[in-house]
C-alpha cells in the first residue's frame, strides 16, 4: 500500500542513477581541480547503456573495457568540444560486489580521460587504478 506525500523536508531516498550521477560529478570535479586548463573544453554526461553494443564492441580497441568486451564510457568530439559518457549500466556491472562503485566510476574516467589527452592514467590521477 502507497503512503501520502513525504512532508516537506523530508528525505527522499536516493536512487542508483542518482548515486552514479554524484560520482560521476564527484569524479569530473576532482580532474578538472587537477588539469584545469587541460579540461576546460571537456563536459561529462551519462548515458544508461550504449546504443548500439555489437557496433562498439567490434570497434572497442583502445577504450577502457568491462568484462565481456564492451566499453564502460566514450569521447565525443564536437565543434572543439570534448563530450566525456560513462555508461552507467556497465559500470555497474563492472563494480559488482568487490570495486567501489565510486572507484569504478573515476578509473572509467581517468582512463577516457587520458586517452584524450594521450597521458598515461596515473599522470590523469594518480589515484587511478586503487582498487585492484
Amino acid at each position: 500500500m502507497r503512503s501520502g506525500p513525504l512532508p516537506l523536508g523530508a528525505p527522499v531516498r536516493r536512487t542508483r542513477a542518482d548515486v552514479f550521477d554524484d560520482a560521476v560529478l564527484d569524479s569530473a570535479q576532482r580532474l578538472q581541480r587537477l588539469h584545469r586548463p587541460a579540461l576546460d573544453a571537456v563536459s561529462f554526461a551519462v548515458q544508461q547503456i550504449p546504443d548500439d553494443l555489437e557496433q562498439l564492441r567490434a570497434r572497442a580497441t583502445g577504450e577502457l573495457l568491462a568484462d565481456g568486451g564492451i566499453p564502460m564510457g566514450r569521447l565525443d568530439e564536437r565543434d572543439g568540444r570534448v563530450v566525456i559518457v560513462v555508461f552507467r549500466r556497465v559500470v555497474e556491472q563492472f563494480a559488482g560486489r568487490d570495486i567501489p562503485l565510486a572507484d569504478a566510476v573515476h578509473d572509467a574516467i581517468v582512463e577516457l580521460v587520458a586517452s584524450w589527452l594521450h597521458w598515461d592514467p596515473e599522470a590523469v590521477d594518480p589515484h587511478y587504478g586503487r582498487f585492484d
